[in-house]
């Protein structure tokens, strides 16, 4: 194996270095021999505990089809022949055992907190969508958990789950969450968060349902898309949020991504990494026990979505960063956190054109573990040259993350979004602005019916003709109105849930002094605040009771109607609970 740039290669062996638990399979004097010689050849071996179970995907389709490269790993469809296998490392090399014959495609799994189940991606036949199946850990038992009819229970939902009861989309990424209360419930109930293209935009959203696949819900609402998803052990979804024009300005941000969090009831959307940063593609996160998440950053409009590992904290995301291995020497991909400051990831050698067809060994991604905090290459654990293996899991118990308390009702159709002091900003151009010289907000909405854009302006203000999200052209707009900045800055306005909005500010004469460029939402009967306008997203208010929070909230984009103090509480007036 040809060296990283950053990154040692100490071992070529097949042996393997995961974590938790006791070792299975060898007698303890074959493990202190193993350790032994370990020791006396300066080899880092330690002896693997738990299976693994990760996807294969055959390195002649991927290679001979431009979209199926991008797939190992994209939230898009799978390349055809891929499969889930388990990998033993108390036998040899070339024990795996495939867990899906009867799929004609499979792959991305996820490993239940207690480690006897997998959550995956497949189809069994040929032509239909990519659905959402678990089995347990030794590949039995398999049932099928996508959304059917009746799983909304009884909420008229959006079009896009409707896409997805009727089976019309694609399930292409699906994680076990930990559990969500609402005031409703009898209990916590654990839940599964899944990534489909239902939606028709371009990168598709997250949805989240219960371990039956019933009470689907929508949790974002980015008419440039999202990927991917990862719960941080604070209960907190990451996922890679696609870049348009209303972000990039003059840059171009074609084909990037930056991370971003989110409930799992789709509330508190906030920035977590890169969203200030040069454009690239972030991806693939996960986090270690010491509080460090790592993610693969590649070059945007690569075939092969793979690139550097870089690391960021998750209590201080945004102003971490470290890399810990570049890409000029070969590609990182799945990153998956074992002990300590030990990473299982897929890692590739680089390779020309030329040498695709020799499937010399280093052509396919195979698995190894990575010490972060060197950078150093540990151990080889498998490469199949005629597969791809990406996505592996760790098959043993993990932590649970932290559960949800949630005050999302689905049955209203308000929220409230709130700004402490627009004149608090991280932003050069804000030094500008003068007190008092904010005066209004302007609010817009994407014209988004799940996915489908249309309206009267566009964002990139170069085309009339109407737009579909899968056309990845630019996203069109509606203003909703204008409402009053208080003099010290603040507001407090009631809007449309689950859309998405953006916000301007203006001067007395309607000049605007600062545009947000990317789209948030607030979740039905939800709570969105904000210290100011573009400040440090990890700075703490100032202790004072601003102005706006002293009256009613004002009605933007929604009809007026008079006041009534028991609003919300009637479920004739709003769809509220009584």
């Amino acid at each position: 194996m040809s060296p990283v740039k950053g990154v040692t290669a100490r071992a070529d062996t097949p042996m393997v270095v995961c974590s938790r638990g006791r070792s299975r399979g060898l007698k303890p004097a074959a493990r202190m021999m193993i350790i032994l010689l370990g020791w006396l050849f300066g080899l880092p071996v330690t002896v693997a505990a738990e299976s693994i179970v990760f996807t294969q995907i055959p390195i002649a389709v991927a290679n001979a089809d431009k979209a199926s490269s991008e797939a190992i790993g994209a939230a898009s469809g799978l390349p055809a022949g891929s499969r889930i296998v388990r990998f033993d490392p108390d036998m040899s090399d070339r024990n795996v055992t495939v867990l899906t014959p009867s799929f004609v495609v499979a792959g991305r799994p996820d490993v239940s907190f207690d480690g006897k189940r997998i959550l995956f991606v497949g189809r069994q036949r040929a032509g239909e969508p990519l659905g959402m199946w678990e089995m347990d850990a030794g590949g039995g038992a398999v049932k099928r958990i996508t959304p059917e009819v009746g799983s909304t229970f009884g909420i008229t939902p959006d079009k896009a789950i409707a896409r997805l009861i009727a089976g019309h989309a694609n399930i292409n990424k699906a994680i076990y969450l930990s559990t969500i209360y609402t005031i409703d419930a009898d209990k916590p109930v654990y839940q599964i968060a899944f990534h489909s293209d239902a939606d028709s935009s371009k990168s598709g959203s997250l949805f989240t349902c219960r371990m039956d696949g019933t009470r689907v819900r929508r949790i974002t609402f980015d008419p440039n898309g999202v990927s991917g998803a990862y719960q941080l052990s604070d209960g907190r979804l990451l996922f890679s949020r696609s870049l348009g024009p209303s972000d990039a300005g003059s840059t171009d941000f074609t084909g990037a991504t930056d991370l971003m969090t989110v409930h799992t009831d789709g509330a508190d959307l906030f920035p977590f990494a890169a969203v200030h940063e040069p454009p690239a593609v972030r991806s693939m996160p996960c986090e270690t026990t010491d509080g460090w998440v790592y993610y693969v950053e590649s070059v945007a409009g690569r075939d092969d979505p793979g690139g550097s590992l870089v690391g960021v904290r998750r209590t201080r995301s945004l102003h971490t960063r470290r890399v810990i291995a570049d890409d000029s020497s070969g590609l990182f991909h799945s990153p998956c956190a074992l002990q300590g400051e030990t990473l299982l990831v897929s890692h590739r050698n680089p390779y020309d054109d030329s040498s695709v067809a020799k499937r010399k060994h280093g052509a396919s991604y195979g698995l190894w573990t990575l010490d972060v905090s060197t950078g150093t290459m540990l151990t080889r654990i498998y490469d199949d040259p005629m597969w791809h293996e990406v996505d592996a899991r760790v098959l043993g118990p993990r932590r649970i993350p932290d559960g949800r308390s949630s005050v999302v009702d689905n049955r209203v159709d308000f929220a409230h979004l709130y700004c402490l002091n627009a004149y608090q900003s991280d932003r050069e151009e804000a030094g500008a602005i003068s007190p008092g010289q904010i005066r209004r907000l302007r609010l817009y909405r994407a014209c988004t019916d799940d996915g489908v854009v249309s309206g009267a302006k566009a964002l990139s203000g170069t085309t009339d003709q109407e737009h579909t999200g899968s056309s990845c052209g630019s996203i069109r707009e509606e203003l909703l109105g204008e409402a009053p900045i208080e003099d010290d800055g603040s507001f407090f306005l009631e809007v449309p849930p689950r859309t998405p909005l953006r916000m301007e500010t203006l001067d007395a004469e309607g000049n605007v002094l600062q545009s947000m460029r990317s789209w948030v939402w607030v979740m039905p009967k939800g709570r969105r605040g904000c210290i100011g306008c573009h400040e440090d997203r990890e700075m703490s208010p100032s202790n004072r009771h601003v102005t706006a929070l002293r009256r009613r909230p004002t009605r933007v984009g929604l009809p007026y109607i008079p006041h009534d103090p028991f609003r919300g509480r009637r479920s004739s007036e709003h769809g509220g609970r009584r």
